[in-house]
């Protein structure tokens, strides 16, 4: 694994080519001392140790009497060397690589002549105990990649540190004593020699494939096109830093209903990053031009879309209450989406905060009582979010911490049609396509924490991101290096430390693992899982698992698994049983329409196909209605048996009575709703509020009836109600019950009018929150 290399993949959700251009750049990646570091522990291992060196011949004095003269030859040479320690340190404007190394044994066959015509072999051995290397380079960026030029090498070999021992020689010692230091000599530049290559041959191969590694990754990732190229460096006592040029580019666009215009242009990184000194091996920081650039591509492919469709899948029943808000007898089509580019705004501090500022339309289409009709709302929506680092998923996620939309202003292709207030509308946005465009983007795993490229000179090593932090100009991550063991036969253990028990729902659950292993860091350890005896999953890092069932019993196994590929022989396992059937809640006693106490009671029975009813729980949120608003007064959570309740301290006014039922699976029943009237607030004859579309009507319950409505207080309902108060806007039935005037001209635009649709649409979101709550817990 290359350093930069691992850091593309961080960045993989950003990046795509773009031209070099100067400083500062869209993406600064520091390597720290001790990123330095462990490159030069890689170097280390590189190095050869034993070799052969060619040997020499060489004259040392003239013989008298004659033209010949004693000389000495040296063949056979052979070193055994070892790099003791080796180390890469960033300086100002230059990396420096310091290496102290030693002989620790070398031969060699040394052959002398001497002047009386006679050769002698001798056996020479040596040592040197300690010998320097300091290499310094400038790093420069050529063609897209990092270069380490200029190298000035200082080469320390004391020959006190040297040892040489001749034996085997005879009697020419004059001659072996005076070829000595000549020999000694030799050997210590051969030393120096073989330092000086180590330095210029296997460090600035190592660093450089380490550190431009960020050009290799060109290609397409989850839909977007992607690639970066290395444009400055720069070094320092704390690091190497390299800035790169990038940028992304959607692969699809969206089309239809979800089509969107051209994104703007980007205004270029006008801040440069301080990473500052860091105990971690790399930081990384981000700019927001391609982080932009990212937004405008997820939007572009059509991301921060909600078709008619997807609408209908996510919040059911309530869009037909929002089409008649809307006016719409029929909703033949209701969606939304991001109809301008979205605005990104990077908050300071180490949460990570990300918010996005979006244009939204929702256009609903169908037939209103004056004709058919395109009803467009548009409004802006802010998400506040938070790049989060989800330890059980070990990934970096996008996590909505909050949804907000700004006033609306509403459009019609219809003239005729009266347009309700955008208030009114506001309230419906922030109950239905809110939620949903929450659940459509929270929680998405952008890039995982745990980042690796087999191959390279970095190929043991794991890179692990540990913390991340904000500027208003940038997004900042740190990450450590793990290096994997050489060898590991032993399997690591499993635990699975979240299980559900022996009944649960039909929705989705998270089981989560550990293990542990002796070689592999809890960090790295990766979990397989299996259903049902069928085939693993591939091995990831995240220690969660989400997994949604048909009803019967299941079996859910999972095993861990090292960085060598060894897996747990004896997976942590559970066994339970689903149960996909949601129990039913009726009410046996409820409250008048109109009462004049201050306090009233209400009964309910529960049924399910498995639990008894003792052990149903029943939960009871008691509102109080003014205008389109409803406010929480009192809220008795879910309680096994809870199925009578008492109402005390009932204020004039309108209220509303909403139950629900869960049963021991976690399967939430549909809501029920009791509305009554405590006298002295609403003038005679004011109607109640009718029950949610998908509501089960309750007998005695006040609310406005369909076809038939009007009855008194306590009386039959018209089809589609139950019992209430007279109706004065009786006329086109609305979904639940809800009734409107004959005419759009003559809709009664109070917001008392509009509650039981936005009650509806609240109840709603509500049973899907028991459900999330249920099932996250």
């Amino acid at each position: 694994m290359r350093i930069i290399c691992a850091v593309t993949i961080t960045l993989s959700l950003f990046v795509g080519p773009r031209a070099a251009r100067a400083a500062p750049h869209d993406i600064t990646v520091k390597v720290s001392p001790s990123g330095l570091e462990a490159i030069a522990q890689e170097v280390r291992p590189m190095i050869p140790t034993s070799f052969d060196w060619a040997g020499f011949n060489k004259n040392l004095f003239g013989c008298p009497f004659s033209s010949s003269s004693a000389s000495v030859s040296l063949t056979s040479v052979k070193v055994n060397g070892k790099v003791d320690s080796l180390s890469i340190n960033p300086g100002s404007g230059t990396v420096t690589a310091d290496i102290s190394a030693r002989v620790s044994s070398g031969s060699a066959l040394g052959s002398f002549y001497v002047c009386i015509g006679s050769k002698t072999t001798c056996t020479i051995t040596f040592a040197a105990s300690k010998v320097t290397a300091r290499a310094t380079f400038t790093p420069v960026i050529a063609a897209g990649k990092v270069e380490l030029r200029s190298p000035k090498v200082t080469l320390d070999a004391p020959s006190s540190a040297a040892q040489i021992n001749v034996s085997g020689c005879g009697a020419i010692g004059s001659v072996v004593n005076t070829a000595v230091p000549y020999i000694k000599g030799w050997l210590i530049d051969r030393i120096e020699g073989w330092l000086e290559k180590v330095a210029l041959d296997n460090v600035p191969p190592a660093v450089e494939k380490a550190l431009s590694g960020l050009t290799e990754y060109s290609g397409t990732l989850s839909g977007f096109k992607m690639s970066a190229e290395l444009a400055s460096s720069s070094a320092s006592s704390s690091g190497l830093e390299l800035g790169a040029d990038a940028s992304v580019s959607n692969t699809t666009t969206a089309k239809g209903s979800c089509a969107v215009p051209a994104a703007p242009a980007i205004p270029s990184v006008s801040t440069s990053p301080s990473l500052g000194s860091f105990t971690e091996h790399v930081g990384v920081a981000v700019s927001k031009a391609p982080l932009t650039e990212a937004l405008y591509a997820a939007w572009r492919a059509g991301k921060f879309c909600l078709s008619s469709s997807m609408l209908k899948s996510t919040v059911g029943g309530a869009t037909t209450s929002a089409g008649a808000l809307l006016g719409f007898t029929q909703t033949d089509e209701l969606s939304a989406k991001v109809s301008q580019a979205p605005k990104l705004t990077l908050r300071s501090g180490s949460d990570g905060q990300v918010d996005i500022a979006a244009p939204f339309t929702i256009t609903a289409k169908g037939k209103t009582s004056v004709g058919d009709a395109t009803v467009t709302a548009k409004t802006t929506v802010t998400l506040q979010t938070k790049l989060t680092i989800d330890p059980l998923t070990r990934a970096l996620t996008l996590d909505v911490v909050k949804v907000s939309s700004d006033a609306v202003t509403l459009s019609s292709t219809n003239p005729k049609l009266v347009l309700p207030k955008a208030a009114l509308i506001k309230a419906a946005i922030d109950a239905i396509a809110l939620p949903a465009l929450q659940e459509a983007i929270d929680g998405r795993s952008l890039v995982p924490q745990v980042l690796h490229r087999t191959g390279g000179v970095l190929d043991p090593y794991y890179l692990f991101i540990v913390r991340r932090s904000n500027t208003t100009s940038h997004i900042k991550l740190y990450a450590k290096l793990f290096r994997k063991i050489s060898s590991d036969t032993i399997a690591p253990w499993t635990n699975m430390t979240k299980k559900p028990p022996k009944l649960i729902g039909a929705e989705s659950f998270r089981f989560v693992a550990t293990g542990g292993d002796g070689g592999t860091p809890t960090e790295l350890l990766r979990f397989r899982w299996r259903v049902d005896g069928g085939s693993w999953t591939t091995a990831s890092y995240s220690q969660s698992y989400d997994k949604a069932f048909s009803s019967g019993s299941h079996e859910v196994e999972v095993a861990a698994v090292d960085l060598h590929g060894n897996s747990d022989k004896t997976p942590s396992s559970v066994k339970f049983e689903v149960d996909a059937i949601a129990p039913t809640i009726s009410v046996l006693q409820a409250p008048p329409a109109r009462i004049n106490a201050t306090s009233a009671d209400i009964e309910v029975t529960v049924n399910d196909n498995r639990s008894a009813a003792a052990d149903v729980e029943v939960e009871l949120r008691l509102e109080r209605i003014s205008g389109a608003q409803a406010s929480l007064i009192s809220e008795q959570p879910f309680a096994r048996g809870a199925t009578k309740h008492t109402l005390s301290n009932l204020q004039p006014g309108d209220y509303a009575v909403t139950l629900l039922a869960r049963d021991e699976a976690g399967n939430v029943s549909k809501p029920v709703r009791v509305v009554f009237t405590r006298e002295g607030a609403s003038a005679p004859g004011q109607p109640g509020n009718p029950p949610d579309p998908g509501e089960t009507p309750q007998p005695g319950q006040p609310g406005s009836g369909g076809a038939g409505a009007g009855a008194g207080a306590g009386g039959a309902g018209g089809a589609g109600g139950v019992g209430g108060g007279a109706d004065p806007s009786a006329g086109a039935s609305i979904s639940g019950g809800c009734s409107l005037s004959g005419t759009d001209s003559a809709r009664d635009e109070s917001p008392r009018n509009a509650a039981p649709l936005l009650l509806s649409l609240a109840l709603l979101a509500l049973a899907r929150r028991r459900r999330r709550r249920r099932r996250s817990s």
